[in-house]
């Protein structure tokens, strides 16, 4: 079941949210006895046509079913219930019709059962963009981001080469930035290059298996050529 609701009180004043509910689910071959639920409440603002500026916040009531030890016999099942919340400011600037910055602040906490403990995560970044001329354009990131565990984790959509994106979970404690450029050679060819470099402070090796990094730092360049015809 689901509720959503966009209202605009005023020109600059944008707000929605929406509310769901997961009921139970039994299929033939699988058993999903648990429930959940999520709210999303946001608000942008735009007191000019150059300033903008987001509250959001979300939080999730899940349940999920667990294993637990028995004193004899076979281990016994149990449902636990998972809340999520998140709590995320993003304040964008546009500076003309070529630069463009942005930053954001998020903050997640996660608590896992009926227990004291309670996993916190931060995401702090902050972005420009620059178009130099009309054949090239720049796009860097630096972001810093500390969780407790992966239960707190935060997503990160970023841009890349065209045609992609990129979305992943960040979780442990560390840094990232990128740097796009995108470069028209001719009317009917773009190169475009992405680096990116993450470094982790929590581990020695970033990865498992046959993707193992033997280091906490790992980078990545893409480059891209389109030609149209």
């Amino acid at each position: 079941m689901h509720f959503g609701l966009r209202l605009r009180p005023s020109t600059a004043v944008m707000v929605s949210g929406y509310f769901d509910i997961e009921r139970p689910r039994h299929t033939g071959v699988t058993s999903f006895p648990g429930w959940g639920r999520e709210s999303s409440l946001q608000a942008d603002f735009n007191p000019r046509s150059y300033v903008r500026l987001s509250l959001r916040y979300k939080e999730g009531l899940h349940q999920e079913a667990r294993s637990a030890p028995a004193d004899q016999g076979l281990p016994t099942r149990m449902i636990l219930e998972q809340s999520r919340r998140e709590f995320r400011i993003t304040w964008k600037l546009d500076v003309g019709s070529k630069l463009a910055v942005r930053s954001r602040l998020e903050l997640i906490r996660f608590a896992p059962g009926k227990v004291s403990s309670v996993d916190a995560g931060l995401l702090v970044f902050h972005e420009i963009k620059f178009r130099l001329t009309e054949r090239l354009t720049t796009e860097a990131r630096y972001m810093f981001f500390d969780t407790a565990s992966y239960e707190s984790r935060a997503y990160e959509l970023e841009n890349d080469v065209p045609g992609s994106f990129l979305n992943q979970a960040i979780f442990g404690r560390g840094s990232r930035w990128y740097l796009l450029v995108r470069i028209r050679i001719l009317n009917d060819a773009a190169l475009s290059a992405k680096y990116s470099e993450t470094e982790r402070e929590d581990v020695k090796s970033i990865g498992t298996g046959p993707d193992e990094i033997a280091s906490n730092r790992q980078s990545r360049l893409n480059l891209q050529l389109d030609i149209a015809f």
